[in-house]
């Protein structure tokens, strides 16, 4: 009443107090011709309860937001991480020196993302150390035939010491044989150092990927 006495015009306002030491809030309207002060009283928690209770409830709203988010991001790189693990099994083969097809890893070759570009460059790796294994196995057979002839030859020679100039020319013609089988040699261990090159290759765009 107070403070409504020094206005002079109609007036709208808010003041707090304490009563009985409990926080309250009074609005009240003042209309100047007449006299008449409108005064509405309530307490600070009892104003606020909704505003608190609405608090509450969007931040429950928040949380379980966050929890769906987290689950459902949880949920999408699990899927998009899955060939991941074939991927790692197929290099640790390959460092284990098994270089065998494996069928995982196919169904991952055709992504168009990373991990299909990753998925690519093992299956070359794998395809260019199987076929450095092939041509291993080729030459490893192709030398274990040349050295039985070189032991047969080795052996007619052996047999041979005593003859005549005949048994020198045969052994020269057993030398043209060992010769040809070393040229032959040597072209597949370039084909070989060709076959590292393209495998060297593979690893420098795989580890680019």
């Amino acid at each position: 009443i107070e403070k409504v006495k020094q206005e002079s015009a109609d007036v709208t306002d808010y003041i707090e107090f304490k009563q009985e030491g409990t926080k309250s809030i009074a609005a009240y309207q003042y209309i100047s011709d007449r006299g008449w002060v409108f005064v509405l009283t309530d307490t600070y928690e009892e104003i606020f309860a909704t505003v608190e209770q609405t608090k509450t409830i969007l931040l429950a709203l928040c949380i379980l937001a966050l929890v769906l988010l987290i689950g459902v991001t949880f949920v999408v790189i699990s899927i998009t991480m899955k060939p991941l693990s074939p991927i790692g099994s197929t290099l640790l083969r390959i460092a284990d020196c098994d270089v065998s097809k494996n069928e995982y890893i196919q169904k991952y070759v055709n992504r168009r993302d990373d991990l299909g570009g990753l998925a690519r460059a093992t299956n070359i790796v794998a395809n260019a150390l199987q076929n450095i294994v092939t041509t291993l196995k080729e030459c490893t057979d192709q030398l274990d035939n040349k050295t039985y002839t070189l032991q047969n030859s080795a052996e007619e020679l052996i047999n041979c010491v005593a003859d005549n100039i005949a048994t020198t020319q045969e052994l020269s013609a057993s030398m043209e044989t060992v010769n040809d089988a070393i040229g032959y040699v040597d072209q597949e261990i370039s084909g070989i150092h060709s076959s590292m090159n393209q495998v060297i290759t593979s690893l420098k765009s795989s580890a680019d990927t």
